[in-house]
């Protein structure tokens, strides 16, 4: 229990430091940078050195300034070239939704139908953008039983890591995760066999009382945005530890079904 219990918390702890970490940055950042250009326009001024100003130098210098404003800018446009970062706005939404679904938790666990044979459980198959469908033979990707704690601290603490480094494939390595538990319960649950795309297992699972609705929209959310990115469009660090502390509480909700 007490084991259980200390994961999540760990995770608060690691968001908040990092939050810490990045506020610190930031301003010994802009300190360095401003103590640069006073240094440096002193020296012009007094006629140390010599500088001509230009327009990389400008630019560079623009550079400069903004980069600790980089989790701000939401679009970057360089002649042909565009470069479009997923909505923050989003991503809290899908924190909004894996909070609510924490709380629903009890209620949807009341839905939950009885656990049918695994010999006669349909299994999924993966397909093309991430999305699934019912068939046989069962595939090695999907876990018959819910990992235990200690397997989601583990993959817990990678996802996190792999934020800070490469956003876009933390959130699809999460989605993956996600998808995975869904087919699982999915393939306990449903009350009919047959072909189900991964959307239509959500629906089912929805409809049949299984999944609430801040579960099943918190969990559609997270997968929308790594859709997204997957077409092109730019995560930010902060934003990915984010999503991967809101899919990791829909994660711990799902391995309990």
């Amino acid at each position: 229990m007490g084991k259980n219990d200390s994961a999540p918390k760990d995770a608060q702890k690691r968001e908040s430091s990092g939050a810490k970490k990045g506020i610190n940055w930031r301003e010994h950042y802009l300190k360095f940078v401003g103590f640069a250009v006073a240094t440096i326009l002193v020296l012009y001024l007094t006629g140390i050195i010599k500088i001509a100003v230009d327009d990389y130098t400008l630019g560079l210098l623009v550079i400069l300034i903004l980069l600790p404003l980089i989790d701000r800018i939401q679009k970057i446009k360089f002649k042909d070239i565009e470069v479009v970062m997923v909505d923050s706005s989003e991503v809290e939404e899908a924190k909004k939704k894996a909070d609510e679904a924490q709380k629903e938790q009890p209620a949807a666990a009341k839905g939950k139908t009885s656990k049918k044979d695994k010999a006669q459980a349909p299994q999924a198959q993966v397909h093309a953008k991430g999305l699934y469908k019912m068939a046989l033979p069962p595939l090695d990707f999907l876990p018959q039983e819910s990992p235990a704690e200690d397997g989601i601290a583990t993959l817990e603490a990678s996802l996190y890591e792999e934020a800070d480094s490469n956003p876009g494939a933390a959130v699809v390595s999460l989605s993956t995760e996600l998808e995975k538990q869904v087919s699982r319960v999915y393939s306990k649950s449903a009350k009919a066999g047959g072909y189900a795309r991964f959307r239509q297992m959500l629906s089912e699972l929805r409809s049949q009382g299984v999944f609430g609705d801040s579960l099943f929209e918190g969990i559609n959310a997270i997968i929308s945005i790594r859709n997204r990115v997957a077409q092109g469009e730019r995560l930010k660090p902060s934003d990915a530890r984010a999503l991967v502390d809101s899919g990791m509480k829909l994660m711990r909700i799902l391995v309990k079904m």
